[in-house]
């Protein structure tokens, strides 16, 4: 049985109960007040008659009668008096019945009244008074009330279809009610259905505020929650398989190179190294790639597509380990070495926060570009105001930044200029590369969108960059904004400071 028939049944239910209950009492209020009326009159009337005969007896001398005589005297005074209806007792005999029943033990007849029920379906009051100038004698009413009973019977009939038209007109009004009520749930049920077979763009109207309307809110809001989901899962699916070349380059390249050439011990060791730090960076990028889904709640803020918490590295390209380009001696094989015995970077994938020099991220990004920034003889010019050191999770950090500046390296001329700006507020990576064009910039941060295509295509990217860049920064609370010209470069800014 459905929802509403349900409901149909139970309201029917209850009120053909109710319907009954107070039928049930207004028939014994009409039954007690007929009997009350019928008894008020009959005792005027017993009062009336009791007097009247009182004084046709009272100037009748009695002393010279015998008890026979007496009581024939009485009788034919008492026909006179009372007439049809009555009957007068003396202990327990009955001397005149003037009723149309048989009178057969007066002694059962005690009290104000009594209401007795015949045979044949009849009904009769009686009521006994004893006869004031004559002790001895009583006097029984017995009146039939068949006719007000069955008249209080027709109006309980007619009382009962009033509520059985009642009931019905009201299961026609509760049935449109409750299709009105209910159709909102027949709406959701439908939207559930479609969302499960893969429809993640359905949503249902919200209206109004009562329970209908929260429901629909909350079904919305699963729905947005569920196709972000989804559509996290698969920006971390595309991000897991894209960011693990970088990586596996590096070891390939520095595998062959063990395998091809004929090198000296000191870049052989160079080499193992750069495997090693290689097959290192691959763990923890998997680790943390595969934890994206556990950390779902740790987005500052996310709706849509932007809800997943960003903390895959980003948009391609080949890396592997080499002498920095523009800078002849850096800390890049030292702060491998700490990231794995200091104990910060948590093998299970972790989010873990610690202090971190901008300058040493940016040239460890820088270092894992070299190859591509020296195939392109770009020159990275570094301007950099004091020390700034924030606090973030080294690796994804670093991962934000090789994803901006090879996004610049990509999109700058061979020969070109990048600058990598950074102050205790913001850092920032310019190009003066091709830019973006004004009608795509507020698509950039998109997963898979590329503003060219073509030229993306041909270098191995995927549109992933900028997208996972942004959800690393909305996971460290930060914001990101660009600012891009076509043909006069591109501009990324990180505000770290007070946003």
């Amino acid at each position: 049985m459905r929802l509403k028939q349900k409901l149909i049944v139970i309201v029917l239910t209850v009120c053909t109960g109710s319907f009954a209950v107070c039928a049930a009492f207004f028939a014994m209020k009409m039954n007690v007040f007929t009997v009350r009326m019928a008894t008020e009159n009959n005792v005027r009337q017993l009062e009336a008659k009791d007097y009247v005969f009182s004084q046709m007896v009272t100037d009748t001398r009695f002393d010279a009668m015998g008890d026979i005589a007496l009581e024939a005297y009485l009788k034919y005074q008492f026909r006179r008096c009372f007439g049809e209806g009555y009957a007068l007792l003396k202990n327990q005999d009955c001397l005149v019945n003037l009723t149309e029943f048989e009178i057969l033990n007066p002694s059962l007849y005690r009290g104000d009244y009594m209401v007795q029920h015949l045979k044949e379906g009849q009904t009769a009051l009686m009521m006994e008074r004893t006869i004031s100038a004559f002790p001895d004698y009583r006097v029984l009413l017995v009146q039939d009330i068949t006719a007000y009973e069955r008249e209080t019977a027709g109006q309980m009939k007619e009382y009962l279809l009033v509520c059985c038209g009642i009931l019905a007109a009201a299961a026609a009004v509760l049935y449109g009610i409750l299709g009105k009520v209910l159709r909102p749930l027949g709406v959701l049920t439908d939207a559930a259905q479609k969302l499960g077979e893969g429809d993640l763009k359905v949503r249902v109207l919200v209206k109004g505020k009562d329970e209908m309307g929260v429901l629909a809110q909350a079904f919305n809001q699963m729905a947005d929650r569920v196709e972000g989901q989804v559509e996290d899962l698969r920006l971390l699916l595309g991000a897991l398989t894209h960011e693990i070349k970088t990586p596996m380059t590096t070891i390939i390249g520095y595998g062959e190179s063990l395998l091809c050439l004929k090198l000296t011990k000191e870049q052989q060791e160079n080499a193992l190294m750069g495997i090693c730090r290689g097959g290192r960076r691959l763990e923890r990028l998997c680790g943390k790639l595969l934890a994206m889904v556990g950390i779902y709640a740790m987005t500052p803020e996310g709706r849509g597509r932007h809800r997943m918490e960003g903390r895959s590295p980003g948009d391609g390209g080949r890396a592997q380990s080499g002498n920095r380009t523009g800078r002849t001696k850096g800390p890049v094989q030292e702060s491998d070495i700490e990231e794995e015995t200091c104990g910060h970077i948590n093998r299970t994938g972790e989010i873990c926060m610690e202090p971190a020099a901008v300058e040493e991220m940016f040239w460890e990004a820088v270092e894992e570009l070299s190859p591509l920034i020296r195939e392109k003889d770009i020159r990275i010019i570094l301007e950099i105001e004091g020390e700034p050191v924030i606090n973030a999770d080294r690796e994804l950090f670093v991962s934000l930044l090789y994803n901006l500046i090879h996004n610049s390296v990509k999109a700058s001329q061979p020969g070109g200029r990048i600058w990598l700006e950074a102050d205790g507020e913001k850092l920032a990576v310019r190009d003066e590369g091709a830019g973006i064009r004004a009608e795509d910039l507020p698509h950039v941060w998109e997963a898979f969108f590329m503003s060219d295509k073509s030229r993306s295509r041909s270098e191995g990217g995927s549109g992933l960059g900028l997208a996972l860049a942004d959800r690393i920064v909305k996971l460290h609370h930060m914001r990101a904004d660009i600012e891009s010209q076509e043909g006069r470069g591109t501009k990324v800014q990180v505000l770290y400071g007070k946003i």
